[in-house]
């Protein structure tokens, strides 16, 4: 793959293609995946954004593409928190602090419900309505991470860990990775 650049290689539109064309076998399928797993780990992660980017509405797919500063757009490769290109990470002190001031927070509020479950002294919401986000599911539950306070733990409806969101709402590739490594879970 050395000398080829990776929305070359692995721009999504081979895989879209074998998504979308019923006569592709799972021969071609091994071989897509086969490229990909070549690709290094911050590759693949832009690999993935330019796919689900063929995939999510265009209303969301900022939150993948690759901005050439190493970030997923206003996601994030390399493990920073939501700065959206300001320097800024941004951090909140509880959970009411996030609900009450910062967008993706705001956003939320009326969707969630506290939860009696707490994870190291951080209260658990629970995602009650469908909402416009590609990770977030019904039934989901939110925490902050209570060492940082710049990033959110989603775990889904049994409690294992299913992504990490930086407070701005994108999701944070490398702490997903490191979560999911470690499958976490908690008992809520």
């Amino acid at each position: 793959m050395s000398g080829v650049k990776v929305e070359e290689k692995c721009s999504g539109k081979d895989s879209m293609e074998i998504i979308n064309n019923p006569a592709a076998t799972y021969k071609d399928a091994e071989k897509a995946i086969a490229d990909f797993k070549k690709l290094s780990k911050e590759d693949q992660a832009r690999a993935f954004g330019v796919f689900m980017g063929n995939i999510l509405p265009t209303s969301r797919k900022e939150l993948l593409i690759p901005d050439g500063k190493g970030n997923g757009g206003n996601g994030n490769i390399d493990g920073d928190s939501g700065d959206k290109g300001t320097g800024e990470v941004i951090k909140v002190g509880n959970m009411n602090e996030f609900f009450n001031n910062t967008e993706f927070g705001i956003s939320l509020k009326d969707s969630v419900s506290k939860t009696s479950a707490i994870v190291k002294g951080e209260s658990v919401y629970r995602i009650d309505k469908k909402i416009d986000n590609p990770i977030l599911d019904k039934g989901d539950g939110i925490y902050l991470d209570s060492l940082h306070k710049d990033h959110l733990e989603v775990v889904n409806k049994r409690g294992k860990v299913k992504a990490v969101l930086n407070l701005d709402g994108t999701l944070n590739v490398k702490k997903t990775e490191i979560a999911l490594k470690e499958n976490r879970s908690i008992e809520w």
